[in-house]
Formats: structure tokens, C-alpha cells, sequence
């Protein structure tokens, strides 16, 4: 947070925005997202029926307006807003006050040297001040619209209540998972607002378990603790231990989320308006109920690990074990389990169904060279592959699966497609799970190595410069590096 109001010559931002009156406030907030695109621009009813809804509701917003007035009564004063956590002591007795009760303090008053987790934010400064994210109000101020009453959010002293359906549990407060988890479920009584904020809401989501993981980190985390250094030093050691006693890997299987799956269709139908990027709580939930029912269908002797692709879908890679007799020919092996081709319509329309819907790659190349997978004008995936009459595996191990030349096709995105464009898979796991399964035969310990990499590797991240509007030049001269993780249960 800034201070409460701008410097001389400086256009108001963040919670400065909540201290002007009218017009002056609708048109500062306006203001900052102007474009010279008019169809761009915020719609000025939507903003202003907005901004009274936060000034007749949140505790916060009034806390704001109230300060607002002391200032113009008392043009000549230094303020300060405190809002006051609860700290140490018993949080019914010490919670915020309301907002009929806050008063702006004086500088140099009660709470100058409080150095508890308290938000502080003086008349005119020079700097920012950082607001702790275990502040009980620190949601409510960083999220308004989801929060609207300006509520308090989880606090290290909520009692932890006892249910009768589950055995007795010895810890006496809730914990700050506990917490976040219960308020992202969406329950029919209630109007699920934070359900509905869209990217918002993902942005909320992320921010939780950045706290929490920040918080759990602190302290020595035991291996039950997913995606903690034990817990990624045991699976390794377990998947050792397994490729040991079994010999190399037969598959390797990767598994993608289905946006479109009905069980995600039909929980979106129940809050209008939803789309699956805006509720990853349900595309996680459903996903991981598809990959037991997968891992139950194949066998117990497999190692995966999931992870999400860059556009937020979960996806797991799965390394399987296969109880069968020694492989005198991998090509009839892999003939027999994978397929890369695409099935006949006529003798199979549920298979040709399922391989046009989510195992086509492209289309690239030539006829979109601007596809993602496309760099220096080749596919990164070496995709169209070429036609071969049989499969062959080469002398390091890797398989080039049978793509014969055939007069089947599919059209995809308006263009015509034939099997070099079809993406290994097993026909069968693609018409049960209709999602992207790509299938892939291994027996050397490369593939291994990669499965055990995302075993052992940290969040994805990114390095990012700002720059400012219509300039290559480095915003205020300063190369500012940001690492953005991208969570991963």
C-alpha cells in the first residue's frame, strides 16, 4: 500500500483511489485503465455501481471514507489509518473495530511503535508499505471485490470444532490449509461469490497457497509433505528401488486433462456463467479421479508424477511396469499396445472419434507455421512424421511407430490430416477416458531419467522485464527480474 493520499503532482492509485468524493473518484479510477481503444474502456455505470456497493457494505471502504473526511475537516494535520490486528491476545476482544468506530490516529499516537502485523498507512509518503499476508484483513484489502464486506479472513486462532463423523483430533485451531479449503467449496446455500471471480478467483487461489506454503516451509517438513525436499528425495528412492527389482519400464503413458469432460461440464452448469480455466478446483478434482480409475484399470506397478501444462491443465506421466514374457519382437509388442495411426471410420467410428478429438498434433508445419510447437520454421516436435510401412525401434531404444499410407483422413481446423500428424496412443484408454493419452513404448533408462526429473524438479518459473507502454527502454531504467511459479499439487 501507498499512503492515504498522492504526492504533489502524482495521480492517485490503490487504496488512494478510496479517498476522493463523486466524479473525481469515478473518473480517477477510470482513468487508470483509459485506452485509445474506446471499446476497451470500463463501462463508468458498471465501476460507479461498484464503488456503492463497496461504500454501503465493507467495513474497509468505510474505514477509508471515514479517514477521507478527517482529512478534508482537518486539511492541515498529519493522519494515519491503523488497522489493528489481533497479534497475541484473544481475538474477540482485540478484533478491528467497525466502521463506525475507527478514527484516524494522530501520528506519533497510540500504535506509532506497535511492531505487531498491523496496516499502517500514513498521510503523504514516499514509499510503499507491505502488508503481511497473515493479516487477518489482508485478503479483504488485496481482493475487494471477493471479499465485500471487508470481512477478516483466517487468523492463527480460530477454534478447531469437532465432528461427529470423524475421530477426535487433538489440534485446537484451524489451520491456514484447513481454512482456504473450506472457503473454496461451493455450497448451495450460499452465493459462492468467490466462486465466480473468474481469473480473480485463480489469482486468489494461487495467493493462498503461496502463504501457506510459505508458512509450512519455515519449519523441518517430513516426507509426507508433498513436493518437499524429502518427499521428492523418497519417490526417487522408490522409483530406483522399483526399476531395480523390475527391470526397465515398458510405457511410458502420458495423461491430460479433458476440460470438456462431462463431470466438469456439469458442475459449471451449476453457477451460471462458469468456464473450466475460471474453476481449477473442479479440473483438479476431476482429474484426479480419472487417474486413479487409469491407474486402477492398468496396474500397481507404475511410477507418475503430476504436473500442470503452462495453460493451467493438469497432466500426469506415468511409467508402467508390464508383468510379460521376454519380448523376442518389440515390433509386434508395440503393434499390439500402441497405435499411430488413425482408426477406419466405418469399422471403427467410436475409435476415429476418440484419436480426432485428442490425439491429432497440429496442425503445423507448412500450413501453420505460426503453431506454438513451430521455432526456426520446424516443429519442435519433428511433427508431420514420415510414412512408414511397419514399426522399428532403432539401436538406442527408440520406437518409430508403423504411420502406413493410407487414404484415411480427418480434417482438423479446416485442414486435411493424414496418420504422419497422429500422435502415439492406445485406441482403447482413449475411447474410455476421451482424453489425450499419449502412449509411448520405452525399455532404456532415458525415459526413466526424464520421469525422474519432474520427480525432483521445483516449480516452473519464469524470468520477466518490465518495460514501460510504447517504449523498449526498461521501465525507469531498472531490470526487474520476476520469478512466477506456477503451483502444482
Amino acid at each position: 500500500m501507498d499512503s492515504l493520499l498522492p504526492l504533489e503532482g502524482e495521480q492517485p492509485r490503490f487504496a488512494q483511489l478510496y479517498m476522493f468524493d463523486g466524479d473525481d473518484e469515478l473518473n480517477h479510477m477510470l482513468g487508470i485503465f483509459e485506452q485509445g481503444d474506446s471499446d476497451n474502456n470500463l463501462d463508468k455505470e458498471i465501476v460507479e455501481g461498484l464503488r456503492n456497493m463497496l461504500d454501503s457494505l465493507n467495513e474497509l471502504v468505510r474505514s477509508f471514507r471515514y479517514a477521507r473526511d478527517m482529512i478534508q475537516q482537518h486539511p492541515k494535520r498529519q493522519f494515519r489509518l491503523n488497522l489493528i490486528a489481533a497479534g497475541e491476545f484473544d481475538y474477540q476482544m482485540y478484533n478491528p473495530p467497525t466502521a463506525m468506530e475507527i478514527v484516524a490516529l494522530i501520528l506519533d499516537d497510540i500504535g506509532h511503535n506497535y511492531d505487531g502485523r498491523d496496516v499502517i498507512v500514513q498521510h503523504r509518503g514516499h514509499s510503499f508499505q507491505r502488508i503481511n499476508d497473515l493479516h487477518p484483513l489482508y485478503m479483504a484489502m488485496q481482493y475487494p471485490l471477493l471479499f465485500p464486506y471487508g470481512q477478516d479472513a483466517f487468523h492463527s486462532n480460530i477454534p478447531f470444532s469437532q465432528s461427529p463423523v470423524r475421530e477426535l483430533i487433538s489440534k485446537k485451531c484451524l489451520t491456514m490449509r484447513d481454512y482456504y479449503a473450506y472457503q473454496i467449496q461451493q455450497r448451495c446455500v450460499e452465493s459462492n461469490s468467490l466462486l465466480r471471480g473468474g481469473h480473480l478467483f485463480q489469482q486468489f487461489v494461487v495467493d493462498v497457497f503461496a502463504t501457506i506454503e510459505e508458512v509450512r516451509t519455515g519449519v523441518n517438513l517430513p516426507a509426507s509433505f508433498v513436493s518437499g525436499l524429502r518427499y521428492l528425495i523418497q519417490n526417487y528412492q522408490d522409483s530406483l528401488a522399483i526399476c531395480r527389482s523390475y527391470g526397465y519400464p515398458m510405457l511410458f503413458i502420458t495423461f491430460t486433462c479433458n476440460p470438456r469432460w462431462p463431470k466438469i461440464k456439469d458442475a459449471q452448469r451449476m453457477i451460471s456463467g462458469q468456464k473450466a480455466h475460471g474453476r481449477p478446483d473442479i479440473v483438479v478434482r476431476v482429474f484426479r479421479l480419472k487417474l486413479r480409475m487409469l491407474m486402477d484399470d492398468l496396474t500397481k506397478k507404475a511410477v507418475y508424477t503430476v504436473e500442470f501444462q503452462k495453460r493451467g491443465l493438469p497432466h500426469a506421466h506415468i511409467l508402467l511396469w508390464l508383468n510379460y514374457p521376454e519380448i523376442s519382437s518389440p515390433s509386434s509388442f508395440i503393434d499390439m499396445c500402441i497405435s499411430a495411426e488413425i482408426p477406419n471410420k466405418d469399422l471403427n467410428p467410436i475409435g476415429y472419434e476418440a484419436v480426432w478429438s485428442h490425439m491429432f498434433h497440429g496442425p503445423c508445419g507448412l500450413i501453420n507455421p505460426r503453431a506454438s510447437c513451430m521455432a526456426d520454421g520446424k516443429c519442435k516436435k519433428r511433427y508431420p512424421k514420415e510414412f512408414r510401412s511397419s514399426t522399428s525401434v532403432d539401436e538406442q531404444g527408440f520406437p518409430k511407430y508403423r504411420r502406413r499410407e493410407n487414404e484415411i483422413t480427418a480434417v482438423l481446423n479446416g485442414v486435411e490430416l493424414d496418420n504422419r500428424s497422429v500422435v502415439p496412443h492406445n485406441v482403447d484408454l482413449c475411447v474410455k477416458y476421451q482424453a489425450h493419452i499419449n502412449v509411448e513404448y520405452c525399455c532404456r533408462t532415458r525415459a526413466v531419467k526424464y520421469l525422474f526429473k519432474y520427480l525432483n524438479k521445483n516449480s516452473d518459473r519464469t524470468n520477466v522485464v518490465l518495460e514501460s507502454a510504447g517504449s523498449d527502454s526498461l521501465y525507469e531504467g531498472i531490470l526487474i527480474y520476476i520469478y512466477i511459479y506456477i503451483y502444482s499439487s
